[in-house]
């Protein structure tokens, strides 16, 4: 029995199973025990006999999980329908639809499998399972659990950081196969039998042939001068305004959003209320920054500083949106290394690099700015 089989084994069960866990989140609320195997985390953050058994070994586990059309397909569905259900019910909390401590394994589970997909996504071509959507429908999970406090799981975060990333081996059956084109089926003729072509009946329709008046070589113009006659004005007929031409309309395609505008919300939802919820020793990190640059003359106050984060996620998400105004101030030097840094910057390399991603805005100038501290203390 392979490693998976103990997943596919266990989501088959009547009692328990994956068709359970889809009717009682479905239903509102999980009320039994099957997170191990349905939602799995990493094996090292477990300590029951269950989390160790179904807990994935490794990052070359969690792709392997993914890429199994199966388990795949179920984990895709659940996290669905967790998202719809936080998206339909805005005062729906975490722990009321998983219960504790299973809302923070779900944290868990989808931060392993987020970098999976986008892993996934990144190293094969036409994938049959949606690796991109998966990724996206996890990232909106995070902004919206962001407004209760809930983030990406820090330790298994951590671990992503050291894990080595698996060579891949991309199986045929990975891939979509493009539909196929219908056979044409013709006739057998030989030699002897020469082809019968069928050709339809033509309906016994009269001829009838119009023939137009010769024109006169020399013809007579009547003097109408004397008789005072009041212009012919033509008649504009209903047939007439049918057949006026129409005036073209351009197609317009409507603006596409781009796929990193719901991980930079997430983002900036979760940095906004890091404050108040456990990061509260960033004054004390503000402190030592402060004496570091007074020191060796660097400026990490300024470029590690989190409304430098927030400010930069802020612009660019208005960048990339084409519903969205015109930014008032540009990106300065300092938002620009905070989006190449961290986690934000992560979150904007997944998507291509910072310069081609403002290239490609849609409609959206930027404008060049050098100044260093653009914010006032």
């Amino acid at each position: 029995m392979s490693d998976l089989d103990r997943f596919r084994d266990a989501q088959l069960k009547e009692v328990d199973g994956y068709a359970q866990a889809e009717r009682e989140i479905t239903a509102g609320k999980k009320r039994t025990h099957w997170i191990w195997y349905i939602l799995p985390q990493l094996g090292i953050l477990g300590f029951s006999a269950p989390s160790q058994y179904y807990g994935i070994a490794n990052f070359e586990e969690a792709c392997d999980y993914l890429r199994d059309e199966t388990l795949f397909k179920n984990y895709y569905k659940i996290i669905k329908i967790i998202e719809s259900q936080l998206s339909s019910h805005p005062n729906l909390r975490l722990d009321q639809l998983m219960g504790q401590p299973d809302d923070l394994k779900l944290l868990s589970s989808l931060t392993l499998f987020r970098e999976a997909a986008s892993f996934l996504d990144s190293q094969i071509t036409n994938p049959k399972n949606d690796f991109k959507d998966l990724k996206i429908r996890c990232d909106h999970i995070f902004a919206l659990v962001a407004k209760q406090h809930y983030y990406p799981c820090m330790q298994t975060e951590s671990y992503l950081q050291s894990a080595s990333r698996p060579s891949i081996t991309i199986k045929p059956q990975e891939i979509k196969t493009p539909p196929a084109k219908p056979s044409v089926v013709r006739p057998k003729t030989t030699f002897f039998e020469p082809p019968v072509i069928h050709t339809p009946p033509i309906p016994d329709v009269p001829l009838v042939v119009h023939t137009l008046p010769i024109p006169d070589k020399n013809p007579v113009v009547p003097d109408n001068t004397a008789l005072d006659a009041p212009p012919v004005i033509p008649i504009k007929t209903e047939q007439d305004e049918i057949s006026a031409p129409l005036t073209p309309v351009e197609d317009t395609e409507p603006e596409v959003l781009s796929p990193l505008i719901p991980s930079l919300e997430g983002y900036i939802e979760m940095r906004r209320n890091e404050w108040s919820f456990h990061y509260n020793f960033l004054g004390v990190m503000s402190l030592i920054y402060l004496i570091m640059d007074a020191i060796s003359g660097s400026d990490h106050f300024h470029e590690k500083n989190r409304d430098v984060k927030i400010s930069a996620a802020t612009k660019l998400k208005q960048l990339l949106d084409p519903t969205a105004p015109q930014l008032n101030a540009p990106l300065t030097s300092v938002e620009r290394a905070a989006l190449s840094e961290g986690r934000l910057g992560g979150l904007v390399a997944e998507h291509g690099s910072l310069e081609q991603l403002i290239q490609n805005a849609p409609e959206k100038q930027i404008i060049e700015d050098n100044s260093i501290h653009p914010f006032n203390f």
